[in-house]
């Protein structure tokens, strides 16, 4: 573009200087004011003002020159414009230009925006651009005039220089008031973030308060911490030892209770660790460390009362005395009383026996590891594992302990029971006999006195015949008056037996006499029926000693007859003192009558039920032969003929009494049998009970050691087995079977518990070696 477009006077380009000086100070307030620091236009618009302030203030630069005609059309261009209020124009600047350099004045006292993003960062840029314009119009100017005259010079420059240090103290003032603002707000967003560090501090402090101690502990803090926590552990240890222990004397009941009161100071602790509630002189880790060394101290006492239990069992289980034996002999003698029950009797024993030996046979061993272990483990670092461990040896040898006295227990009840049975049963057999052979020879003595009177008051032919041979028939009824006493002697010897060979014995002796007393009165009955008349004789009746003598036997089989009903009564109701308990009667008929009780039983309800109405049917039977024994006996009363009248009596009795052995026979076997299935039901309860706690006592401590899958494995095999065996108990109809099968559990819980005790040995060397 030609020169000779600007018409600028040379005196207004010191005018132009400090107007450009103006716009760079507004330029500046306005972005210190708000904010909006732009380095690159500050930085243009010192450099431009102090090219133009070096223009002024070296008149002999010519680093260009411009021609006369050029400065005379600049001063012609300002002469012509002097007067129409200094306004200068130019063509290079645009309107669109002024005005947002008046937008951007406006601005100023407008609503800071967000740096050249928005409007006002357009305006900053064409301020820039503006100033820019300017500064270059003013370089033009200078070097088209060259040095200004001697005339206008002095004073236009120092009205410059005044100008110019006036515009530097604005300057300065308005870099500090910059510099105070900026460190004015960079406090503020210091304090703004620390504020903001502080509130997240405290908001992690609360999040982690649980998990993390706020009390001043060190860095063995969380070692403590972690070491409560473990140490925290016993309590579920100690709860499956209360469970599993049943039997606990004073010393681990107070252990234990020492145990559990540290524990609790345990959890204490550790709340006052999360909460960090210790007070200003107290030591965190000083109380940590007391409370784990108390708990250390009564859990090594817990070890030691608990070892010496373990100790006290043994000793205990080895002073079971073992069980009566069954022999075959006896089997067989009691098979002859009841088929029905010796089976399942003679099955039942068996199982027993074999449950009574196995479990005698654990106790030694468990006592020898019990043994292996040390007295004390003060300062161990196994504590846990110790106590698990000892307290499982414990608890086998409580149960073995335990099972070994129930079966023996159980095999003494029933044979106690079955020897009752049949002592009762060989008894009420000899007695009938001995009572028989006594009514019998009590006739042959009534009938010989009546003979003898006859012959004497009436003497006949061959009378010296017939009283020699009634003085022979009264030598044999003598001795067989001996015999008699005999055989009762030896009845009453029969009653005093305690099992079933010394019964069996006692009644083939009995028997014996019995034998021989029948054959006497056998030969009394052939010898009298010699004598002719006697059959139909009914003289010497009125002799008061005979009339005494028939009604003695009239009333002592009456009397007989009407025991045996109420011995009969007594004993199906249980109140015998020997025999079938009153206990297990009222149990049964408890449990008949109570259908919860039934539910939970783990053999079949229907077992009992049957055997009660069984019972029932026995003593409505004998409340009906009551009622016919009695009416049997008023009948006899108005008979003419003594000794036919004596005959019937005791020929009702004997049937009476008769019958009243037969139906207590038969209650007594029911009875045997409800004991028989009460004692299996016990054996099954027992079975599971024993298994159950086999299994929970190879847990104790399994979770500080790895668990061999195999072995696990093995062991819920022979649970299931257990299980299923326990349910196929439940469907058995017939003792018999239930029998055979309350043994096959006994052997599948023996066998679990032998495994567990074996996985237990070895948890006890490897924590030996």
């Amino acid at each position: 573009m030609p020169l000779s477009v600007f018409h600028i006077p040379v005196h207004w380009l010191g005018i132009v200087a400090l107007l450009l000086n103006d716009v760079e100070a507004h330029i500046s307030t306005f972005q210190g004011q708000y904010g909006l620091y732009t380095e690159t236009l500050e930085g243009d618009a010192t450099s431009n003002a102090s090219l133009v302030m070096d223009s002024l203030q070296e008149p002999d630069r010519t680093d260009a020159t411009f021609s006369e005609p050029g400065l005379a059309s600049m001063s012609n261009l300002a002469a012509d414009t002097a007067d129409s209020n200094h306004t200068i124009s130019i063509n290079m600047v645009s309107p669109e230009g002024v005005s947002q350099s008046g937008l951007a004045q406006e601005g100023v006292a407008g609503k800071p925006a967000q740096p050249q993003n928005g409007k006002w960062g357009r305006i900053l840029h064409n301020s820039a651009f503006i100033t820019g314009v300017l500064l270059s119009i003013a370089c033009l100017g200078l070097l088209a005039t060259g040095p200004l005259p001697e005339s206008e010079s002095p004073s236009l420059k120092r009205s410059l220089q005044a100008r110019g240090a006036k515009g530097q103290e604005q300057k300065r003032k308005q870099k500090e008031r910059r510099q105070h603002e900026q460190q004015a707000e960079t406090k503020r967003q210091q304090e703004k973030q620390e504020k903001t560090q502080e509130d997240q501090q405290a908001q992690g402090h609360k999040e982690q308060e649980v998990q993390q101690p706020k009390g001043e502990i060190a860095g063995e803090g969380k070692v403590l911490m972690q070491e409560l926590e473990e140490m925290e552990k016993l309590d579920t240890l100690l709860a499956k030892l209360n469970k599993t222990l049943r039997d606990a004397d004073n010393r681990v009941t107070a252990a234990s209770q020492d145990l559990r009161s540290c524990l609790e100071n345990v959890r204490q602790v550790q709340q006052k660790l999360l909460d960090g509630s210790f007070n200003p002189g107290e030591s965190p880790e000083n109380e940590v460390r007391n409370i784990l060394n108390k708990t250390a101290l009564a859990t090594s006492r817990l070890y030691e009362a608990t070892r010496q239990q373990g100790l006290w069992q043994a000793k205990r289980g080895k002073s079971i005395a073992p069980p009566p034996v069954l022999s075959s002999q006896e089997l067989e003698a009691f098979d002859r009383v009841s088929p029905a029950v010796a089976d399942p009797l003679s099955y039942q024993m068996e199982n027993l026996m074999y449950s009574f030996h196995s479990s005698m046979q654990q106790i030694p061993k468990i006592h020898s590891e019990l043994k292996m272990l040390p007295e004390s483990v003060e300062g161990n670092s196994k504590l846990r594992l110790m106590l698990s461990v000892v307290g499982a040896d414990a608890a086998f040898l409580e149960g073995a302990v335990q099972a070994a006295q129930a079966g023996r227990r159980a095999i003494v009840e029933l044979l106690d029971s079955a020897t009752t049975l049949m002592v009762s049963h060989v008894t009420r057999e000899q007695t009938n006999i001995y009572r028989e052979c006594r009514d019998r020879l009590g006739e042959w003595k009534i009938l010989s006195s009546i003979e003898r009177l006859r012959h004497q008051s009436h003497p006949q032919e061959n009378a010296a015949a017939t009283l020699a041979a009634l003085d022979e028939i009264d030598t044999i009824l003598k001795e067989g008056g001996q015999l008699l006493g005999k055989h009762k002697g030896e009845i009453e010897d029969l009653k005093r037996q305690m099992n079933i060979g010394s019964a069996q014995e006692a009644s083939e002796r009995a028997g014996c006499t019995g034998e021989k007393l029948t054959a006497l009165l056998e030969a009394v009955a052939s010898r009298m029926s010699l004598i002719p008349g006697i059959a139909g004789t009914t003289e010497g009746v009125s002799n008061p000693e005979v009339k005494r003598a028939v009604e003695e036997v009239a009333s002592r089989a009456q009397r007989e007859a009407a025991t045996a009903f109420r011995r009969a009564a007594f004993v199906l109701k249980g109140k015998l003192d020997r025999g079938i308990s009153q206990l297990l009667l009222s149990r049964t008929k408890q449990a008949q009558g109570n259908a919860e009780a039934l539910k939970n039983r783990l053999t079949n309800s229907w077992i009992l039920e049957r055997l009660q109405r069984s019972l029932e049917a026995v003593e409505r039977q004998l409340e009906r032969a009551t009622q016919s024994r009695d009416a049997a006996a008023e009948s006899e009363e108005d008979s003419d003929d003594p000794v036919k009248r004596m005959k019937k009596l005791v020929e009702n009795a004997r049937k009476a009494d008769a019958e009243a052995e037969a139906l207590l026979k038969e209650g007594e076997l029911v009875l045997l049998q409800l004991q028989l299935l009460e004692s299996l039901e016990i054996d099954v309860q027992l079975s599971v009970s024993i298994a159950h706690r086999a299994a929970a006592l190879t847990q104790l401590g399994q979770h500080e050691e790895a668990v061999d899958p195999s072995r696990k494995q093995h062991t819920e095999a022979l649970m299931k087995q257990v299980m299923a065996l326990k349910e196929a108990a439940r469907m058995q109809t017939e003792l018999k079977g239930l029998a055979s099968t309350a043994a096959a559990l006994r052997a599948a819980a023996i066998h679990l518990v032998t495994a567990c005790q074996a996985d237990h040995r070895n948890r006890v060397r490897t924590l030996l070696t």
